[in-house]
């Protein structure tokens, strides 16, 4: 995921929840499901929609590190 998207999605979150509406299901499963997805919007989901995917995890996963050669 880019900075450039990530900051759209969450500007587009941050008005859905302005607006007291709730984003399609599949969309948020598919924003809950990014395996690189950065902090701010991980806290975003976790607080506003906790029931998809893997935002309602107990401990947030991480991938192992990879090394360039």
């Amino acid at each position: 995921m880019r900075k450039q998207d990530s900051d759209l999605i969450y500007e587009v979150m941050s008005r859905f929840l302005e607006i007291k509406q709730e984003p399609h299901p599949r969309q948020l499963k598919h924003l809950s499901n990014i395996k690189h997805i950065p902090d701010r919007l991980f806290v975003l989901l976790r607080k506003n929609f906790p029931n998809y995917g893997k935002i309602g995890l107990e401990t947030r996963e991480f991938e192992k590190p990879t090394f360039r050669p």
